[in-house]
């Protein structure tokens, strides 16, 4: 180990000219800020892909992912590489936002859900459901259409 291109057991020799990775806290705090980083996109694309698709529990996941991500994001503020400093400030006000946004979608489809749930259920028990995800609200064929 005392030559520059050796390294300890399992890891490939250093190429003459590159100096090592540090491995120490500034390494750490990367990683930790691309990780609060995936959360949070994450959680920012979820939230309102979940008024579109997969509803409550789509925005329930969101949600999760933007908690996790803004709780790593405030273990980092005590002590932080100034480097880091303009990074870590952007993501936390996107974390704030996509915090926000999540909320708001899993409120709109827990409203969404409780609304059309008892509907979908007496649909299916009637044996219209079918009628009833088409948008026929009495539950007969429809005879205005051209093809009778």
């Amino acid at each position: 180990m005392s030559q520059n291109n050796q390294r300890p057991e399992g890891l490939p020799p250093i190429p003459p000219g590159q100096q090592p990775q540090p491995t120490g806290p500034q390494n750490e705090t990367q990683k930790q800020l691309k990780s609060a980083q995936s959360l949070v996109l994450a959680s920012s694309l979820m939230g309102p892909i979940s008024l579109i698709l997969g509803g409550v529990l789509l925005s329930s996941v969101a949600m999760v992912c933007s908690i996790l991500g803004f709780r790593k994001l405030n273990k980092l503020t005590q002590p932080i590489e100034p480097q880091y400093e303009v990074a870590l400030r952007q993501l936390k006000r996107t974390s704030k936002i996509a915090l926000i946004v999540c909320m708001v979608a899993l409120a709109l489809n827990l409203i969404a859900f409780i609304y059309v749930f008892p509907q979908a259920l007496e649909a299916y028990q009637d044996g219209t459901y079918v009628d009833f995800l088409m948008g026929d609200s009495n539950g007969s064929a429809n005879n205005d259409s051209i093809w009778g």
